[in-house]
């Protein structure tokens, strides 16, 4: 205790000198959470998020803006969910959002949970239903999505990924944060129900990050060789499994390729003209990556 306590004195002294320096209010709430000041510590914390040049957040005064544009609305149709005020209620007597974010921008699950209940609550409300048998408890709405699953894992890489690059090598937190974000699902075990050509990347991260994990085989890919008699300018691959067909009977080298992921893009054994690549797992970017850029060569 003696140490946040020398601590706390010697960041007022810097306060004194810059006091609109953000990391000084951060260092101050950590300090005074560490003994139990909450009332100070979130005195500091919300004058360092005021006073961040790197906006990641909504600060008192957006917040109190949106509070007066919605006061302002109440008599119509318009409903006003208050997440802040939620995640105040949830987080007591710490800081709003500590167990509710995976580091400080992202919700965890819980965080999701409570924000998706205030505007699913809002909608039942509008619509004169009752909201106390519509809604899912927390647990059973995990078990019937299947979290955590393999997108629990990828987010998870992302996030580290992100925090290695500027801005995050900066802050004064960051190798807590990197610590933070790899021990989240500490206790979590996962199954994965996958095809006989799955890759090992999902199981290999698994064991690096030494959880319970198991495969379980519940479909098989059979490649279908098929040739073409003319290259397609463009082609579109959702699976390593397609790069694989389609390059058993034809040849790829004059076309442009597109594809979801990495491992898809990885997949070729020949070389395309061109690839391009959606790191998000969703079939309409890949299609909308390929019209955008024949529409703009065709300008061009």
């Amino acid at each position: 205790e003696q140490r946040f306590q020398d601590a706390i004195n010697a960041l007022n002294t810097a306060k004194a000198i810059a006091p609109n320096y953000a990391d000084i209010h951060y260092q101050l709430g950590i300090a005074y959470e560490k003994l139990g000041q909450n009332d100070d510590s979130a005195e500091h914390f919300q004058l360092a998020l005021d006073l961040d040049t790197l906006r990641f957040r909504a600060d008192t005064q957006i917040n109190a803006r949106i509070r007066r544009v919605a006061e302002r609305f109440s008599d119509t149709a318009f409903s006003f969910v208050d997440s802040e005020m939620t995640f105040k209620r949830i987080s007591q007597p710490r800081q709003p959002g500590w167990n509710l974010l995976l580091e400080h921008v992202h919700f965890s699950f819980t965080g999701n949970y409570l924000l998706a209940n205030g505007f699913a609550g809002a909608i039942l409300e509008a619509l004169d239903l009752s909201i106390d048998d519509a809604l899912l408890p927390a647990q059973e709405l995990a078990r019937r999505i299947g979290y955590p699953n393999f997108t629990t894992i990828d987010a998870m890489g992302r996030l580290l990924d992100m925090v290695q690059t500027p801005p995050f090598t900066g802050q004064s937190n960051h190798a807590e944060l990197v610590d933070f974000i790899q021990n989240l699902p500490k206790n979590a075990s996962f199954l994965h129900l996958c095809g006989n050509k799955r890759l090992p990347l999902l199981a290999t991260k698994m064991t690096e990050w030494k959880r319970i994990f198991s495969e379980t085989i519940v479909y098989h890919t059979r490649l279908v060789e098929k040739r073409f008699e003319s290259p397609a300018d463009g082609l579109l691959f959702f699976s390593p499994s397609a790069v694989e067909s389609y390059e058993q009977q034809n040849d790829i080298s004059a076309s442009i390729c597109f594809c979801i992921g990495n491992s898809t893009a990885n997949a070729f054994r020949q070389h395309p003209k061109e690839i391009h690549v959606v790191n998000q797992p969703r079939t309409d970017l890949v299609v909308a990556k390929a019209i955008h850029y024949f529409k703009t060569k065709q300008y061009a």
